[in-house]
């Protein structure tokens, strides 16, 4: 469910800031959680992050994303 919002996030992105921007604010989300929740959890999600923007990065969508962020 996480990373199914997270690809939708991605999908929207206007440029390839605004998808890099979804990416590190994820991941810091995720990192704020580090106190309430296990590790390895954490861990397992992060890495399902870096996975989806992995795959999206290497999608044509993101080629076609405008560079500027504007």
């Amino acid at each position: 469910m996480e990373r199914q919002a997270y690809e939708d996030a991605l999908r929207h992105s206007r440029s390839k800031a605004d998808a890099n921007f979804y990416n590190t604010f994820k991941l810091i989300q995720i990192a704020g959680e580090l106190k309430q929740s296990g590790s390895e959890e954490l861990l397992m999600r992060t890495n399902s992050i870096q996975e989806a923007h992995r795959e999206f990065i290497r999608s044509s969508k993101f080629a076609s994303l405008r560079s500027d962020g504007v």
